[in-house]
């Protein structure tokens, strides 16, 4: 699936004239929360309430179509990314968490700061289990710059049947 998802990014790279930054293959992660200053006690009740409110089970999530969105209009942040809207546990789950803040599931694939047309790249919707949540402090600048795993909350089997 990774391979799949770098396969989509360097097309685009192919057919975008821009010099976008890219996100390294490692950092490639789906976003979907985003809690602010919250404590990690506070985020682990929120979690757990609402993981229990949606009655979450490992789901398959589609990543399917390539968007665009201006993230912070101080400084004109965007990211190109790829879209998993339609991944129903994934809205549901966030209706419930931070609504106001949260945005659809995506995976960022570049950010850049000049408005682009969003580029036309056709690919079958990428698929793949996700059997757990994780929440990632993303540290933009200096020693600690990053992405850091904080919590991580497994999700069970959906029963047979």
């Amino acid at each position: 699936m990774l391979e799949t998802i770098v396969a989509i990014q360097d097309e685009l790279r192919r057919v975008v004239d821009r010099n976008l930054g890219w996100v390294a293959r490692e950092k490639l992660n789906v976003g979907v929360f985003r809690f602010g200053n919250s404590r990690l006690d506070e985020i682990d009740r929120d979690v757990r309430w609402a993981l229990s409110e949606v009655k979450a089970t490992a789901f398959d999530l589609v990543l399917k179509g390539v968007a665009t969105v201006q993230h912070r209009f101080d400084d004109g942040h965007r990211s190109l990314y790829l879209d998993g809207g339609s991944c129903q546990p994934l809205v549901d789950l966030a209706a419930r968490l931070s609504s106001g803040v949260n945005r659809p599931p995506h995976l960022t694939l570049a950010r850049y700061r000049a408005q682009m047309p969003v580029p036309e790249v056709k690919f079958a919707p990428v698929v793949f289990r996700a059997d757990r949540l994780v929440l990632v402090k993303s540290i933009r600048e200096g020693a600690e710059a990053g992405y850091h795993v904080l919590n991580e909350w497994v999700l069970p089997q959906p029963e047979a049947g």
